[in-house]
Formats: structure tokens, sequence, C-alpha cells
């Protein structure tokens, strides 16, 4: 099917990219590569005084690490393996519905033959020959051997995925020196928290543990920037509303967006209408107003469903 259409069935899972590929899904990746572009999906950044010492008396209470903290749990990964697969975990369910399509990007490779040949031909002869014939198979495409190298688009495709991996251990590293992922010291007699200054400077490959800061109290962060920390939440939502409905051939109105930005963040009604503004000039987008009658408009609960 065509690229677009693909692509549409993998974001409404009705189905899974193939392992297997003919030629690279650039459509896909690229779509990936944009949904994983910042790392305050893992929640919000410690690093005041008051923050980073609210969470060592708390979270580290008596010299050991919590795993519930007022009635909210906390899920601690042993090692950075384990939370770079959290990391990815959280990506997929944000943007891609609980989909695993990071990981079906990164494991793609070239289809190589529909079938074995027969004979001690060359495996990699693109010649098809008659389909009835017990002694030769088409061959899709050429098989990569040491010798060989890959078509250039197929270069291309490893390459970037090669540097999605980079671009996710640089967002884990991002939000360690943040404090948007939380390190634990795991000691022989207990547990030390490790302040981001501290933390970002250490081998990922220490002997802790980590967390999200999404997992710790809201009200631990309130005070003067909760509302801008809302506000950008809603500000990022704004764009993906554009892309989502920009791909379907729909619009929503401004009305739609900002009532449904004051639900969904708890933001205010001035603060969502400044945003969409803001977002619309970035976008150079003039959507929104209700005058494009070509276009098909959407219903508010759809604005509000898009993640």
């Amino acid at each position: 099917m065509a690229d677009e259409a693909a692509l549409a069935c993998l974001l409404s899972a009705d189905a899974e990219l193939s392992q297997e590929q003919s030629k690279p899904p650039f459509l896909v990746l690229s779509h990936v590569e944009a949904s994983v572009a910042e790392g305050r999906i893992f929640g919000p950044a410690v690093v005041s005084v008051d923050k980073l010492q609210k969470v060592a008396d708390l979270l580290f209470s008596n010299g050991m690490r919590q795993h519930f903290v007022e009635g909210r749990e906390i899920n601690w990964f042993q090692d950075a393996r384990s939370l770079r697969r959290a990391a990815i975990q959280r990506w997929n369910k944000a943007c891609f519905g609980s989909r695993s399509l990071i990981e079906q990007v990164q494991a793609v490779r070239v289809r190589a033959a529909a079938n074995v040949r027969r004979t001690d031909r060359d495996p990699r002869d693109l010649w098809q020959i008659d389909r009835n014939s017990s002694h030769w198979v088409n061959v899709v495409r050429s098989v990569s051997t040491k010798k060989d190298r890959l078509d250039p688009e197929w270069t291309d495709y490893k390459t970037r995925v090669r540097a999605l991996a980079t671009r996710i251990d640089a967002l884990l590293l991002e939000g360690l020196r943040e404090g948007r992922i939380l390190c634990s010291e795991d000691l022989q007699h207990g547990s030390r928290f490790l302040p981001p200054s501290i933390a970002s400077l250490r081998s990922r490959n220490v002997a802790g543990s980590f967390c999200f800061s999404s997992d710790l109290p809201e009200k631990w962060f309130a005070g003067p920037d909760a509302e801008k920390e809302k506000l950008r939440l809603a500000s990022e939502w704004m764009h993906r509303v554009i892309d989502e409905l920009t791909k379907q051939g729909k619009i929503a109105t401004a009305r739609q967006v900002i009532a449904a930005a004051v639900d969904k963040f708890e933001v205010s009604k001035d603060g969502a209408k400044i945003e969409w503004s803001s977002v619309r000039k970035k976008r150079e987008f003039s959507r929104g107003s209700g005058n494009f009658p070509n276009e098909s408009k959407v219903k508010d609960s759809v604005v509000f469903d898009i993640k």
C-alpha cells in the first residue's frame, strides 16, 4: 500500500510494520524521529534547591529510597538498560498509543528472497525466470554481504536509525541533567540521592536505580512555575493537534483547541489563547478561524482525544 496509507494503519493499530521491507519505510521513520524530539515527557525538571531538598528528604527517607510516597507508587529501574527500555515505552505510549513503533523501525531489515533457490547459482541473482520452474524463484532484492554495500537508500535508513538511538541516549542524559530522571546510588546499607549535577557526570553504568519525576506527587512541584509547565505541555499538545488533523485533511477551530486545552491541562482560558496564537505563529499556521470551507471540521471530542 502507499506509504501514507501504511502510516495511517500503523498509527491506528490496524497493522504492524513488517521487519522485512523491499524499500526503507522513510515516512514511518520520519514520524518517529519527529515524535522523539524532547525529554520533557519524563516529567517536570527538579533543579531548584527547595525541590531537590524535598526529594532528598521525602523520596529517600532514612537513607532508603521509597517505593510509595503519599499514595503514589514510584517505579524504580535497576540499571541504565532498564531505564532506556522504560523511556522508549513512554514515548510509544504517549506518541503512538502504546504501540512499539520505535522498536519496529529499528528492527526493519532488507528483504532478501521469496524462497530458497534449489540450485547452487548465485542467490543474489536478480534475473526473474519462469516462476513455475522448480529451480528458480523471484529474488526481491540483493542480499548484502561483507563485500557488498547496501543500496544508498538503505545506507541512509540505517544511518538515521543509529542516529535515533543516539538521540534517545542523549535525551536520557539530558533528563538526568535536568532532574527529570532521578538517580539513586544504591549502597551496601541503603541508598542516597544523587542530585542532577552529580548524576549527569556519572557513567550510565553507575550502580544505582532511576525513576521519572512524573511519578512523584504533583504538589511537590506546585509553585510559581507550575502554570508555566502546564502551558508548555498545552503548547506541545497543540502542535500535535495540528500535525494529526493535517494528515487527515481536517481542521479545528480556535474555540475547539482552546476549550480542549483548558480541560486537558487545567490552564486558564487566556493562557490557552496566548499559547494557541504563539503556536500558529511558529508554525506559520493560520487555521483555527473557521474560514476554511473546503476542508472538513472535526467534533470537539476528536480534538480533545488527541494525545
